[in-house]
């Protein structure tokens, strides 16, 4: 990124293109230009099933071009299956490859290129100009709008042996030319458009705020950029839609030539670490950190984050930097929900004992070299953290003012509404004549209604609860926070402690819950083995939904300042945790950390320790005594067991 774009040199590399309804059909008359003998199809089994691949070996057979087609390829190709696809271009004496696909078969094509080419493992061409030969001519037809592997010098390979995602950055990766015709679009699925679109912006978005930006990328970022971000959501609705198909490729073929010229950022570096480890989608990566990376890189290029955030159609509520950059994260978050995409990392499969291999994952990787700001492996995990965790604009009431998306109230609530939760009345049905249905059917259908109706009022009387506790807990922590950055870190770990106690009493019907599990849930991402970090010692005590959502708040704010301040914030600190049921209708915890740093007792109550005393006494009766011991904090609690057994 550059003040003055006439004081440096820029170069900018670019294949020959050819754009445009029609342009898949002219695959064969460039490989014959190319003098092919014989042409090695690169694919995979969901464009071949598309008939995207019939049509370029038509467009080959027409030209009387001999091919053979390699289709083991999978999302995030992998080095044994370029290796596979080595061995298969020298079987078939191949001397030229056609890539269709997104960016999977792409990246894949490119690695069997420079691979039989150089003779080696294409793990040894990781980096930034490693690759000692060009490969074969190399024809791309892109079928999805976003990766832009067929205009950049990029390749992507999964490293199996490190799950690592490996970067190799060289001209001799940039397609000799690129045949983009909008129509292949039209069969991309959802999900698909919506991650390969997001992956799209993302790639604009970094470019334009990317250190080695110049003149030449920046026009080709902020034309992509409104191209995507007005055409994303239609093309997902009206997938057959020409007209929305052509902005979202052409927005994507910009996007392409700025990032492979200005490079990328963070935003990549910490989903090739996701791929690498986990094998996660890259698009729906992108899409679950870009939010997160901007508010940690806003302060290092406020401007031309602005410009993005105008490029999108987004407009600030008032002034100054704080207004405009709250507008963009929120504009951005209401976009992925509009695209319908999950909103934290968890969906993925992350958990937080992958968090710290993932930051040094992408603390390593080159794409961070032109990020906009400076991070440390220390940084990124926090960012990961934040990842990992519901943020204020998703949780119950985004940015829109609409409810949370449908797959994150499943996520919350512990259950997809898709899993059945008994036969279907259809089925109950099925096989019993009239007769049966009447005499012992009815009754029952009435007892299910009855059922239902009471379930109904429940949950009716949980939601109020829910929201009441909610904003409770918004307006405490607003007023007790001493910045804008404080209340969203505090408020959103305070959400995501009540989500996670209430997705525990989900999965017992709000019968009751652990006292253990509750424990371990707060305590569990400190270590990953109980004992090491924490012990927990005393029988296992069901509790009553009550007792079990109050003590899970007080916990978290235990938990929380114990990793800030206290024992877990220290390489040797511990918590240990007892209960005993002290007399008949009563629970005595203690909660003690060990060998953390000497804490004096603050010089005023914040909300954490009033939560904690006030909850307890008002919800449960109980009586608690906070003590700021040499070593760590340590809280007595005697209240009135609510319990639903005990074991």
């Amino acid at each position: 990124m550059n003040s003055d774009p006439a004081s440096e040199l820029r170069k900018f590399v670019a294949p020959e293109f050819v754009y445009g309804s029609g342009a898949l059909a002219l695959t064969g008359r460039y490989a014959k230009n190319f003098g092919a003998k014989k042409v090695l199809v690169v694919t995979d089994p969901g464009v071949v099933q598309a008939g995207w691949a019939e049509k370029a070996i038509g467009s080959l057979d027409a030209e009387h071009v001999p091919w053979a087609m390699f289709q083991d390829v999978t999302p995030n190709p992998r080095d044994h299956e370029v290796a596979a696809g080595v061995r298969f271009y020298q079987e078939h004496e191949c001397d030229v490859i056609v890539a269709v696909g997104g960016g999977s078969p792409i990246d894949c094509a490119k690695g069997i290129a420079i691979a039989s080419t150089n003779n080696r493992n294409v793990l040894e061409f990781e980096g930034v100009d490693k690759v000692p030969l060009p490969g074969p001519p190399l024809i791309c037809i892109p079928t999805t709008s976003g990766t832009s592997a067929d205009v950049s010098q990029f390749a992507i390979i999964r490293d199996t042996a490190r799950k690592l995602k490996i970067a190799i950055v060289s001209k001799t990766v940039v397609p000799d030319v690129s045949l983009i015709d909008p129509a292949t679009a039209t069969t991309l699925p959802a999900e698909l458009t919506a991650a390969t679109g997001l992956d799209a912006l993302v790639h604009a978005i970094e470019a334009y705020v990317s250190t080695a930006s110049s003149a030449v990328t920046d026009l080709n970022a902020l034309a992509a950029i409104p191209l995507l971000a007005q055409n994303l959501v239609p093309a997902i609705g009206s997938p057959k839609n020409i007209e929305y198909r052509n902005n979202m490729m052409l927005g994507s073929l910009l996007a392409g030539l700025a990032f492979s010229n200005a490079g990328l950022g963070l935003v990549h570096s910490m989903a090739h670490s996701l791929g690498g480890l986990l094998d996660s989608p890259h698009g729906a990566s992108d899409a679950l950190l870009l939010q997160h990376v901007v508010d940690f890189n806003y302060s290092a290029a406020p401007g031309r984050y602005d410009r993005i955030a105008l490029a999108m159609g987004i407009k600030p509520s008032g002034q100054g930097p704080a207004s405009a950059k709250e507008a963009l994260l929120r504009g951005i978050a209401k976009l992925c929900e509009d695209a319908g995409l999950a909103t934290t990392t968890g969906t993925l499969g992350v958990t937080a004992a992958d968090i710290r291999q993932l930051s040094i994952n992408a603390f390593n990787d080159p794409c961070l070299a032109t990020n906009p700001r400076k991070a440390n492996a220390e940084e990124i995990e926090r960012i990961f953290e934040r990842a990992l965790r519901p943020s204020t604009a998703h949780a119950g009431l985004p940015a829109s003012g609409k409810p949370a998306p449908a797959k994150l109230r499943e996520d919350m609530e512990g259950r997809s509404q898709s899993e059945p939760v008994g036969p279907s009345l259809r089925e109950k049905i099925a096989g019993l004549g009239e007769r049966s249905i009447r005499k012992s059917y009815y009754p029952q259908l009435r007892q299910q209604l009855e059922s239902l109706q009471v379930m109904a009022e429940e949950l009716n009387h949980r939601v109020k609860n829910t929201l009441a506790t909610v904003m409770a807990l918004s307006t405490q922590t607003f007023h007790s926070a001493e910045s804008p950055e404080a209340f969203r870190e505090a408020f959103e770990g305070r959400l995501l402690a009540l989500s996670q106690t209430h997705n525990l009493l989900n999965r017992s019907s709000w019968t009751g819950v652990s006292l253990r599990d509750i424990l371990r849930q707060e305590l569990g991402p400190y270590d990953s083995m109980e004992g090491a970090r924490f012990l927990l010692d005393g029988n296992d005590l069901k509790l009553g939904p009550v007792m079990a959502v109050t003590l899970g708040m007080a916990f978290h704010e235990l938990t929380t300042n114990a990793a800030k301040y206290g024992a877990l914030s220290a390489a040797e600190g511990k918590i240990r945790v007892a209960w005993s049921v002290s007399s008949p209708g009563q629970l005595h915890l203690e909660w003690q950390e060990i060998n953390g740093p000497r804490v004096s007792p603050p010089r005023r109550r914040g909300f954490g320790s009033r939560l904690i005393e006030q909850a307890l006494a008002g919800d449960l009766d109980a009586e608690v005594r906070l003590h700021f011991l040499s070593e760590g904090v340590r809280c007595s609690m005697d209240l009135p067991l609510n319990l639903i057994s005990m074991h």
